[in-house]
């Protein structure tokens, strides 16, 4: 896991600055279709160095717990525990260390930030390369749920990007609830009618922009 995370802090580091940096400032359409291109030029490098045959991880823990009646497995657990605390150390990083707070008044206003001196994409930085990190780790933890191969990030990319819109754009607190939220109602759909769980979600993600539309 720590070689993972490691290893893509410089791939992240050159993306962001031969291509991100540029975006800098324009519409968020941009950002958006130069991400999903690396996305798709990191899928076909990996199938060319590893092939594209799924390769089974089996669960790092392998025990079950049971909770109200249900067998939960505790590696499932883990993920949740590890989601809180990740989730607690970016809301304090990004309220009392100075790299977050000047990563939020960067957004606020660039130029103000500029002018007393901060080298503001230099710390725009720092944040895709710990974005890039993190989303690592989340490849990493998934693993053993499904199994690896080339298109793994796809089955979760856009329920990710579901979450993102639910819970605003911009808002660490409304994404994480926006998440489990989410995560809940598709196993509950999953239990009543299995087909349309994840469509559920598409559902919700429909209505928060009929009545909250993207700015970009």
């Amino acid at each position: 896991m720590a070689v993972g995370v490691a290893l893509v802090i410089p791939i992240s580091w050159v993306i962001e600055a031969f291509v991100i940096r540029r975006l800098y400032g324009e519409s968020l359409d941009y950002a958006i279709i130069a991400t999903y291109a690396i996305l798709l030029i990191g899928v076909d490098a990996i199938k060319w160095i590893w092939g594209a045959t799924p390769i089974p991880l089996s669960d790092p823990i392998g025990a079950d717990v049971q909770v109200l009646g249900v067998s939960v497995p505790v590696y499932r657990l883990v993920i949740i525990a590890t989601a809180f605390l990740i989730h607690g150390a970016l809301i304090v990083f990004f309220r009392r260390v100075i790299v977050g707070k000047i990563v939020v008044a960067g957004l606020d206003d660039k130029d103000a930030v500029r002018a007393m001196g901060i080298d503001v994409d230099r710390h725009f930085s720092f944040i895709f390369v710990l974005g890039s990190s993190l989303a690592a780790l989340g490849g990493i933890l998934y693993a053993p749920i499904t199994s690896i191969h080339p298109y793994m990030g796809f089955q979760i990319l856009l329920l990710c990007f579901a979450v993102v819109i639910v819970g605003g754009m911009g808002s660490l607190r409304g994404t994480f609830l926006a998440a489990f939220a989410l995560g809940l109602l598709i196993s509950m759909t999953a239990r009543f009618w299995g087909p349309a769980a994840e469509t559920m979600v598409f559902v919700v993600m429909g209505v928060v922009l009929v009545f909250k539309p993207l700015e970009v």
